[in-house]
């Protein structure tokens, strides 16, 4: 057996090997002094909480071009990367685009952690125009737009129309209990004279979030203006009906799908009654709940199947007591 003095510098020559910080010369090793490459290791995340792995992104590594994309937990590597400053660009068909300023420093290694804002997505969108006919055969044409829009991050800041065509920019209003964005354009806010001129414009909606990032979520155009009108026959010129008076006007075949709403107003032009889903074929209508003694005033809506529409005159009459 050799001697404890013997084993001395065995042990001393072991300690200088294995346990001191010593200079490492391996170029090919990563924790070497001379190692000329370096590594990049990262996680894509969502934005939102909890933060969530971000499978299949493409994350790009600009300085020489090469691809990786993330697997299930959201990692990805970069292997022998030239550390000279550059961007790591990210991207997800979900999820906004991003790009990171990878600066080295000297070191070999970067760890980083990316989070990815989620798209804002058009749940539905209903849009329209209508036509109101005046008497003096004046027309007036609305436009009117109705979007439903989900965001996973919940940060949508603001939805507006734009139509390129027309240079008219207008914001939706969100309404709390219908969870819509919605709005009503004018002659007057579209800038034009005649309903005709909204035809084959374009009319995109965008969405905006928190983090300033804009997105087109649709793009529609008006399918058609309606400019046929219902003719009213009776009740009319402040006649003097029942409390469930028979409504009557002459039906159109304007040759495309369409059916009827008859509306009801006070002379305040306080809506007391509405029918919708009437036939194309309808002629009349009965009244299915009386009214109160009051002065009325009455039309009819032709509405297409893409919801456009167009409004009758008005007809007035009244229900007297007893």
């Amino acid at each position: 057996m050799m001697s404890l003095k013997k084993q001395w510098p065995l042990f001393f020559v072991f300690c200088i090997l294995f346990c001191c910080d010593a200079p490492r010369h391996n170029p090919l090793d990563p924790e070497g002094d001379e190692y000329d490459f370096a590594q990049i290791r990262g996680t894509v995340l969502t934005y939102r909480v909890p933060h969530l792995p971000v499978p299949d992104a493409e994350v790009v590594w600009e300085k020489d071009g090469r691809i990786s994309r993330t697997g299930p937990g959201g990692t990805f590597v970069f292997n022998e990367v030239t550390p000279e400053d550059d961007w790591l660009v990210v991207s997800e068909k979900s999820y906004f685009p991003d790009s990171f300023r990878v600066e080295w420093s000297g070191s070999h290694q970067k760890e980083l952690r990316i989070y990815l804002n989620a798209k804002p997505v058009l749940d539905s969108l209903i849009f329209y125009s209508s036509i109101l006919h005046l008497y003096n055969d004046l027309q007036l044409i609305q436009l009117s737009l109705k979007a439903a829009v989900t965001d996973p991050d919940n940060d949508v800041d603001s939805v507006y129309v734009y139509s390129p065509g027309l240079q008219v920019t207008s914001g939706l209003e969100y309404d709390i209990d219908s969870r819509f964005f919605n709005r009503d354009l004018s002659m007057q806010d579209l800038g034009i004279n005649s309903p005709e001129a909204v035809i084959g414009h374009a009319f995109n909606i965008i969405v905006k979030d928190r983090l300033g990032n804009r997105l087109q979520l649709s793009s529609s155009v008006i399918k058609r203006i309606i400019k046929e009108q219902i003719e009213l026959v009776s009740p009319g010129g402040h006649d003097i009906v029942g409390s469930q008076p028979t409504l009557r006007w002459v039906p159109l075949q304007p040759g495309f799908p369409l059916e009827y709403r008859i509306e009801i107003y006070t002379d305040e032009m306080n809506l007391v009654h509405r029918k919708d889903h009437i036939a194309s074929n309808t002629s009349s209508l009965v009244l299915d709940a009386p009214l109160p003694p009051d002065k009325y005033r009455w039309a009819v809506w032709i509405i297409d199947e893409f919801q456009n529409r167009s409004r009758s005159k008005y007809k007035s009459f009244e229900v007297q007591s007893k």
